[in-house]
């Protein structure tokens, strides 16, 4: 009789003790928030240092680039399109360069 007892204790205990945890609830920690500060990018580069003939070398080269890369497009339409654009920013590069602009 006493076996039945202390097994009968031992589930109530055991009874009581998982029903217990299963009321508690845990509650996460608040979240911590940290404002850093904000760096604003000007809208416009700073004039580098280079001269004018390197601007207009610079230009040049690189119009050479965009109208290999150009020709490389799928259809005369798009050539077309693209070495117009190529041109103008080469207009404008080498307007900046000689101080056009």
């Amino acid at each position: 009789m006493k076996l039945h007892t202390w097994a009968v204790a031992a589930l109530a205990l055991t009874g009581a003790t998982g029903f217990s945890l299963a009321q508690t609830t845990l509650t996460p920690p608040e979240p911590v928030v940290i404002n850093l500060p904000v760096e604003v990018i000007p809208d416009r580069l700073p004039p580098t240092p280079e001269s004018a003939a390197d601007a207009r070398i610079e230009a040049t080269n690189s119009y050479a680039e965009a109208k290999a890369e150009c020709r490389r497009q799928p259809g005369r339409e798009a050539q077309s399109v693209c070495l117009k654009q190529a041109r103008e920013d080469y207009d404008k590069l080498m307007a900046r360069a000689n101080g056009r602009m």
